[in-house]
Parts: C-alpha cells; structure tokens; sequence
C-alpha cells in the first residue's frame, strides 16, 4: 500500500467553469485523483451540493496506515481513479489567483510537459497545504533522481578509470615481456657463439694430439 502523505476532497477542472467534485491523495511518487462512480462534472455554482460540502473538510495530512479513506470505501463512498499524475512528470506547482468563475473557491495547480492540472480548494489554508507539500514531494522526488544519476555517474567513471588502469598495466606488462624475451634472445646467442669457438679450439688440439710427430717437426725446422 502506497504511503498517503495528504488527501482530501477538491473540484478537479477540466476547462473554464467546469470541474468534478474528486478526492486527491499525495504520495512519494504521485497525485492521484478518484471520483464516485456516479461521476458528474458539474458548474463550479454547482459545488457545494451534497457532495461538495466536503470540499476543503476532509484534507487529512500524514502517513495513513488504511485508514482515513484509503482504498474503494472512503469518505467519498465507492470510487475509482481517474487521473494519477507522476511527481517525476511535475514542472513547477503553483497558487494560482482567486478563478473568476469560482471567486469563493481557491486553485492550485502543477505544470506538466503538454498540460497543466488545476484543482479547487475552499479555503487558503488548504490550497496552502497543498502547494507546500505536493512542492516538497516535487523536490525530495527529483533530488532523489540526482542522487542516483550521481550515483551512476560516479560509477561508470570508476569504472573507466579501471580499464584505463588495466589498460596502463597490460601495455607495462607487455614491455617487461618483450624486454625479457630480448635479454634471453641475446643471452642465448652469446652463450651459442661461445660454445661454437670452444668447439673449433678442441677441434684443433685434437689434431695436435693426433700428429705429434708432424708438430715436432714444424718446430724443429
């Protein structure tokens, strides 16, 4: 169940002079209009019949845990949704003058891309409670919305910042690599080169050994 942080009855209007009498909840996340079910838009001169007393009367602020006409069987008897607004979609929310059509009654609206919501209250105290919260929803909303695209920000760079850091430590060890495999190569060839001289030197006394006869001789003469 979704927290209520204030409700209470309103005249949403469609267009000048015409509105239908609705109960408004406030959530973390959205402004949820519902209607009876024997919805009728009515006059603003209208109001105030039956149902409309209640305008202004039943504004109740505050996490309500079921009670307090949450659910089918509120205070305005059975009903249903007819417009749910998201705080995410909310540009600005506003105290609008005393409408000429309805001098007696008081307006709060909020600005949507596209389409601006407008409801009427009784009393200025109520269209005040209205703009304060449904504003600081707004806000808590949207900074909650920066906190995550920070969030996020923040950890697609650590994680650039990781491959780069892998990056610089694979191209470090690819050049100690080839490094090594230089020094073995070279290592290698001068142990080669050195054996093949140590080679041809043994080659030669053993030609000694064979023909000692011959060598004396060289050496005689």
């Amino acid at each position: 169940r979704r927290a209520v942080l204030l409700q209470g009855a309103v005249a949403r209007a469609h267009y000048e002079s015409l509105c239908s009498e609705e109960w408004l909840q406030l959530t973390a996340s959205e402004l949820i209009f519902t209607r009876r079910a024997e919805h009728v838009t009515q006059r603003v001169g209208q109001l105030g019949h039956g149902l409309g007393s209640s305008l202004g009367g039943g504004l109740v602020s505050g996490g309500l845990g079921g009670a307090g006409g949450l659910g089918v069987g509120g205070p305005l008897g059975a009903r249903t949704q007819s417009l749910c607004v998201q705080l995410s979609a909310v540009l600005s929310v506003n105290a609008e003058p005393l409408p000429a059509f309805a001098p007696s009654f008081h307006c709060v609206s909020a600005e949507t891309v596209g389409r601006t919501h407008y409801w009427l209250v009784r009393s200025a105290r109520d269209r005040d409670a209205w703009l304060l919260a449904v504003s600081r929803a707004v806000e808590r909303r949207r900074a909650r919305a920066a906190g995550a695209e920070t969030a996020e920000a923040l950890l697609v760079d650590e994680v650039r910042e990781g491959e780069g850091q892998a990056a610089g430590w694979l191209g470090a060890l690819g050049n100690a690599i080839s490094s090594a495999a230089d020094e073995v190569a070279h290592r290698l060839s001068e142990v080669l080169l050195g054996t093949g001289a140590s080679a041809g030197g043994g080659e030669e006394d053993a030609r000694e050994v064979a023909n000692p006869t011959a060598e004396e001789g060289r050496k005689e003469g």
